[in-house]
């Protein structure tokens, strides 16, 4: 229970950009092999954004976006060719996200959440860096990312973020108040104040954070790509389970109503920036 509204600073990081097939973004008819091997289009660049949250109970990342050694020839395995065909990374070194969280005047040793909406390499790139820091996932991700097969056919990369000397929490949504729409939520600190909520459909065991601030809005990962398409409730080309992504955006639509019109800030969302700031960052 909330005893009080509090005021959270949200910063956004980005990591380089991306580009993808728009078939990624709007959808597509044909079956994700076909296009990925085929497409010869390319979206304009895309941002990889993480997000800092300064919260009084310590420093809470969500994601850590990709990391500069994603330009190095040997990042993806031999074996796994189609990850260069699905999209293309402008990253300098200065863009790592622990870059990012220096030139905010904080040392990346401090941050003590690390949220992972999923476990796509362009959301768990950085986390070699934040060695210090809790990672939280849901327990489905968690599973997902290291069935057989993942790497091959679900984007999972099991090396860049599995390493017995991490600390994880793998967590359990379960019904509460402050997940609102969601119905489920995990509590992260305790207070209401970050509540981690299940949003399936681009995976199976993605989750989005609701920072229940004075003005509340909503780290959304990939669960919506652009507003443009959050407002055609179109379902990612590359989403596992496309009825769960639109029952996902209409969840996400629901909750921003119900507080205000808050913001779904995603990953890739060109506008993510601009409907920040228009807060200030002040949440």
């Amino acid at each position: 229970m909330i005893l009080e509204t509090p005021t959270f600073r949200v910063h956004r990081i980005q990591t380089g950009a991306v580009r993808v097939h728009p078939q990624q973004v709007e959808g597509s008819k044909f079956n994700r092999s076909i296009w990925i091997l085929t497409s010869r289009k390319w979206t304009e660049w895309l941002p990889i954004n993480t997000y800092l949250i300064e919260h009084p109970k310590g420093l809470v990342l969500f994601d850590t976006g990709e990391d500069p050694s994603v330009n190095e020839p040997d990042f993806y395995p031999w074996w796994a060719p189609q990850y260069r065909k699905m999209c293309q990374f402008k990253i300098r070194e200065s863009e790592s996200v622990t870059e990012g969280i220096l030139r905010l005047g904080f040392s990346p040793d401090d941050v003590r959440y690390v949220i992972l909406s999923h476990l796509h390499s362009d959301h768990v790139g950085g986390i070699a860096r934040l060695t210090k820091s809790e990672f939280v996932i849901s327990e489905r991700e968690w599973a997902d990312g290291q069935r057989f097969g993942a790497t091959f056919m679900h984007g999972y990369q099991k090396h860049r973020f599995y390493n017995p000397d991490y600390k994880y929490q793998i967590i359990h949504h379960e019904k509460m108040n402050q997940a609102g729409a969601f119905i489920n939520g995990y509590d992260l600190i305790g207070d209401g104040s970050l509540v981690i909520v299940p949003t399936p459909g681009h995976t199976f065991g993605h989750q989005s954070l609701l920072v229940n601030g004075r003005q509340p809005v909503c780290l959304a990962g990939d669960a919506i790509y652009t507003q443009s398409q959050f407002k055609r409730e179109v379902a990612d080309g590359v989403a596992d389970d496309k009825k769960a992504a639109v029952t996902t955006m209409n969840q996400l639509r629901e909750w921003s109503k119900r507080n205000g019109g808050a913001p779904i800030l995603s990953t890739h969302d060109p506008d993510a920036g601009v409907l920040l700031s228009r807060r200030n960052g002040m949440i």
